[in-house]
């Protein structure tokens, strides 16, 4: 995790998963993720905390969801070149690679979620974050 991420101007996808283990459950949406990165010249970060002592030391919260909002955090922390960072959780897949990501970018705000259709939740599986030192 300390090495640098090379960015140019493009968003970065960060995906934290606890336990490397757990990425047989998540194979599948991985695997469209890492596909569609490289397609449009994305940086795909996966984070494995189990794999990560550093990230461990650094985020020490006992449930996945604080840690993972954490390791996020840490990741925009030692990259500030990192203009816009895409989390989603490891099981989201992508359906339709013809849109990029830059389309879903409204420069302003800072953070943006997505509203479920059928209850109205807001939801915290993807967030676009606008990195603003």
């Amino acid at each position: 995790m300390n090495d640098k991420i090379f960015v140019d101007d493009k968003p970065v996808l960060l995906v934290v998963i606890e336990k490397r283990v757990q990425l047989g459950a998540y194979q599948l949406a991985q695997k469209t993720m890492e596909c569609y990165a490289k397609i449009n010249g994305y940086k795909l970060i996966q984070v494995f905390i189990d794999e990560s002592p550093e990230m461990q030391k650094l985020c020490p919260q006992k449930h996945i969801w604080f840690r993972r909002n954490c390791v996020t955090l840490k990741t925009l922390q030692q990259n500030p070149d990192i203009k816009y960072l895409f989390f989603f959780d490891a099981d989201i897949g992508v359906v339709n690679p013809n849109h990029r990501l830059e389309e879903y970018i409204n420069p302003k705000y800072d953070l943006s979620f997505y509203e479920r259709t059928f209850d109205y939740d807001i939801m915290t599986g993807s967030v676009i974050i606008k990195y603003v030192l």
